[in-house]
Parts: structure tokens; sequence; C-alpha cells
């Protein structure tokens, strides 16, 4: 094998993102697919909350804390979202600081994430809340999927 093309397999090793890169990808995403319009139809709140739910196992365990319900399934999720009721003009979310551990072996990772919950409202941001939850992860037919969303504590969403 010449130098050319080892350099090649080289450049191509680097660029590819890690699996770690994957996973707060997958997340980031995740925070902007529940970011909401507060004038979405009802068939458009279905398909955002089948969206949503594309990224939990089938079997996840949501628990966001006061003044949410703990729910388990995709299912219990899409209802939810469906449920919802968001302040007018919607809502931003993002994760502000995400932490994640991964295991090669086993395929799982788990972490945690600050989630800040901002109005879309006015022209200056207003912060909802932020709250620190645990997340676990695990990758089934090569995506990373939420297994467990769980609030750190159950005080309620902090005001910063």
């Amino acid at each position: 094998m010449g130098i050319g093309p080892v350099a090649v397999v080289a450049t191509v090793w680097f660029m590819l993102p890690t699996e770690e890169k994957r996973i707060l990808g997958r997340l980031e995403s995740l925070a902007e697919a529940v970011s909401f319009e507060s004038e979405e139809s009802p068939i458009e709140r279905e398909a955002l909350g089948a969206r949503i739910a594309a990224y939990f196992t089938e079997r996840a365990r949501i628990n966001l804390g006061v003044p949410f319900t703990a729910i388990e399934g995709r299912d219990a999720l899409t209802g939810l979202l469906a449920a919802l009721r968001v302040p007018d003009g919607g809502v931003n979310v993002t994760f502000v600081e995400i932490t994640i551990n991964f295991d090669r072996r086993l395929l799982i990772a788990s972490g945690r994430v600050i989630a800040r919950v901002t109005s879309r409202a006015s022209p200056v941001e207003s912060i909802y809340g932020e709250r620190t939850l645990d997340v676990a992860l695990r990758q089934i037919e090569g995506d990373w999927l939420v297994d467990d969303l769980h609030a750190v504590d159950d005080a309620g969403w902090e005001i910063p």
C-alpha cells in the first residue's frame, strides 16, 4: 500500500464522527425537535409527536419532574405531546450542557443534560426554566435512542 491510500484512509478515519459525537448530535437534534410552536394544528401536533417519539426506544421511561407525569413508552409520549399546552409564540428547548459516557462493549451511553426552555414570543429571550436530567441511550440498528430520561430531582423547573 502506497502513501496515497494510507493518507486517504487516515483522513477518512479522522473525519468520521465518533460515537460520542453522534450521540451529542442526536441529543441536540432531539432538543430542536421538542421546540414547539403554539399555533400547530392537531394533525401537525400528531406528526411532531411521531417524529419526537422516533428519538426514543419503544419502552422508554420519561420523567421530566413537576409538573409532568412520569410516562413509559412511545405511545404515552405521543399522547403527552398531543395534550401539551404551549405558551403563545411557542418554546425553544436547548441542552445548554451535555456530558456523555459511552460503553463500546455494551453499545449503551449515559450522561447528564441541562435543559433550558425559553420563549419564542418576544425578541428578548424569556427563560421559563432549566432542569438537570439524567439520560440513558441504547444503540438499536445503528441509531442512538433514548431509553431513559429523568429529572435529577423532583423540585420543579428552576428559573435561573
